[in-house]
């Protein structure tokens, strides 16, 4: 039976801090101070069987929270830049001999379904058919549609429009999550601020967890800024849908997707938004973090 874990396996942006090329700042304390000043790149654990994103990372981001991917049976992928979805890293299960011997279903939105065909195309070790005949014994591929709903293990999950590219597509899949026990949670990476379709949409959604971006946190992005939000946009985007009833009192907001590319340090972002009254709770995630309701 599937378990709920709710746990930020990395809560960096592409760059992760502290990023190799950089001797800024927040990189050099990162360095020194370790522990939540270091971010890997961003996914989520949900579940046992359920994790979003399968990133440049994974690999020591399970060594760093002691999860494994033993039972993983669904993995939902926001889009296809690198730090979300490194398909190679899916070679960790098809390399072993002592897996569970079940298939890891995978869920790409719309265009970014097209990247298994754009591997084959490259034409690995002289093959047309190299990566999906290396995948096939342990992973299947689905394609998902904006806004409709899909039932995946014990998950009611729809797809909802990003306003971010991917290699591939036109806008990234944020996730909006009915959970097993009824709490719905919307994890919204790579957003930018939403579009008028996707606003409305959510007036009809009322959400337990708002998991979203706060990519480029001090900086000055502007009031609706595209592909990427810092700081006070994140704040914005929450105020847009608390007017609409989307995000509620009894809403949990966790700010995540945190690069170096401004000054703010975990410990200097979470004080700032300590001193940001809201009438919802906002919470800065580290690596690491567990959404108390689900620690054991």
């Amino acid at each position: 039976m599937d378990e709920l874990i709710m746990r930020f396996m990395g809560t960096g942006a592409g760059e992760g801090v502290p990023t190799p090329f950089c001797r800024c700042r927040v990189c050099e304390h990162a360095r020194k101070a370790g522990g939540k000043e270091i971010r890997l790149r961003s996914s989520f654990r949900v579940s046992k069987e359920m994790q979003i994103d399968f990133g440049a990372d994974i690999f020591a981001a399970c060594i760093r929270t002691g999860l494994d991917m033993y039972d993983l049976k669904y993995l939902l992928i926001t889009h296809t830049h690198d730090d979300h979805f490194g398909p190679f890293n899916l070679y960790l299960k098809s390399l072993i001999s002592r897996g569970n011997g079940e298939k890891v279903h995978v869920y790409l939105n719309e265009d970014a379904y097209g990247l298994v065909e754009k591997y084959d195309s490259l034409g690995f070790d002289g093959s047309s058919s190299f990566y999906s005949d290396c995948m096939k014994k342990d992973f299947e591929f689905h394609q998902l549609h904006f806004w409709k709903e899909e039932k995946i293990g014990d998950f009611l999950v729809t797809p909802i429009k990003g306003e971010h590219r991917g290699h591939l597509e036109k806008n990234s899949a944020n996730y909006l999550v009915v959970l097993p026990d009824g709490k719905r949670m919307l994890y919204a990476l790579d957003t930018g601020f939403y579009g008028v379709e996707t606003l409305s949409f959510l007036k009809n959604v009322r959400l337990d967890y708002f998991i979203v971006e706060g990519t480029f946190g001090s900086a000055d992005r502007g009031e609706m800024p595209y592909s990427h939000l810092d700081l006070n946009s994140a704040y914005n985007l929450c105020r847009r849908l608390f007017e609409q009833n989307t995000v509620t009192p009894d809403t949990r907001v966790y700010l995540t997707h945190i690069n170096q590319e401004q000054d703010y340090t975990h410990e200097e972002m979470t004080a700032v938004c300590a001193e940001r009254k809201t009438p919802y709770q906002i919470t800065v995630a580290y690596d690491g973090l567990q959404i108390k309701d689900y620690v054991k």
